[in-house]
């Protein structure tokens, strides 16, 4: 069996390819870096590992090659979603970046309370009471809050009597 001077990994994304070197005489696995996914990016990946007289890789000796880390059980099976499961993972994605808004609204909320001192309010809002928006425009009443907590809207006096 031909012993090879490297063995390279390529960890293919839409974007970029990261990569890894092995010493072909065993020793250390280090990673190289990430390039863009790109053929220029690999024509010139290929031409820094290529030494004169090493030969190109071909379909047939790549089949051979696989065949050997699968028979020594290096190989991870791949596995390909279809549609409905593809669509089922895009469901669960929002449903958790809508879990993630929530979150922040609440926070957002609050913190508006917590910042014009409306404690009641703050506690209803914890307890998640059915009331609590309307404690908080009742306990709003003179404060400004610039609108945000009462329906009325905020009157300036201009110091005419």
């Amino acid at each position: 069996m031909k012993q090879f001077s490297k063995y390279i990994g390529l960890d293919v994304h839409k974007e970029t390819i990261a990569v890894a070197v092995a010493e072909g005489d065993g020793g250390e696995v280090r990673f190289f870096g990430e390039i863009v996914n790109t053929s220029e990016a690999l024509d010139k990946l290929v031409k820094q590992f290529s030494k004169a007289g090493d030969r190109v890789k071909t379909d047939r000796r790549d089949a051979l090659s696989l065949a050997r880390l699968h028979l020594a059980g290096e190989l991870t099976a791949v596995w390909m979603p279809d549609g409905a499961q593809e669509a089922l993972r895009d469901l669960t994605r929002v449903r958790e970046d809508m879990k993630h808004l929530l979150l922040q609204s609440k926070q957002r909320l609050l913190a508006f309370l917590l910042r014009y001192r409306l404690e009641q309010a703050l506690q209803s809002v914890r307890r998640a009471h059915p009331e609590g928006v309307q404690r908080i425009r009742l306990l709003a009443g003179g404060r400004n809050t610039d609108g945000l907590a009462r329906d009325e809207p905020t009157r300036r006096h201009h110091g005419r009597g």
